[in-house]
């Protein structure tokens, strides 16, 4: 993006990139041939409504935010420690 903001005085790239995508084996993609399945309003409303528990709440989020699910799963609920604050637990996975 750096290299191709680079601009003379008439708008024209100054370090112009052509891609050979067969030679990076780049996929064609096409949009319209994309399975991307999505669920109306009362659809999810639905969903929500039959699940029980603790899933009732997941599908609400999962749909409210557009979490993943992998994210949504990783959230922690409970009372805020200095450790979670600070960051230390973080430093300490790093290291």
């Amino acid at each position: 993006m750096v290299v191709a903001s680079a601009q003379d005085d008439n708008g024209r790239q100054l370090h112009p990139r052509e891609w050979n995508h067969d030679f990076i084996d780049l996929p064609v993609v096409k949009p319209n041939e994309q399975n991307t399945p999505t669920l109306e309003s009362e659809q999810v409303s639905e969903v929500i409504s039959k699940a029980e528990g603790r899933y009732k709440v997941l599908y609400a989020l999962l749909a409210g935010s557009g979490l993943r699910i992998g994210e949504a799963l990783a959230i922690e609920v409970g009372e805020p420690s200095d450790e979670r604050i600070s960051g230390s637990r973080l430093e300490r996975r790093c290291s």
